[in-house]
């Protein structure tokens, strides 16, 4: 999953930077935009983590049922 949202989030960074370099946008806006994108697109999998943060059983047994490994 860091990989994953590692890679997502340079994307957004990498089209920020684009339009900020190619003056499609100020810095303060296309700056603003990546740190909206990529917080939306993290929000879910953040929550999803702070919920099962005390116990990962159930997020682990789940997973691996999808996966049927249980």
């Amino acid at each position: 999953m860091g990989i994953d949202h590692a890679n997502t989030h340079v994307t957004y960074l990498a089209e920020a930077l684009d339009d900020r370099l190619s003056d499609k946008r100020p810095w303060e806006t296309a700056m603003g935009e990546y740190h909206r994108r990529s917080r939306a697109w993290s929000e879910k999998s953040y929550r999803r983590t702070c919920t099962f943060a005390a116990d990962l059983r159930p997020m682990t047994r789940t997973a691996l049922q999808k996966r049927g490994l249980t």
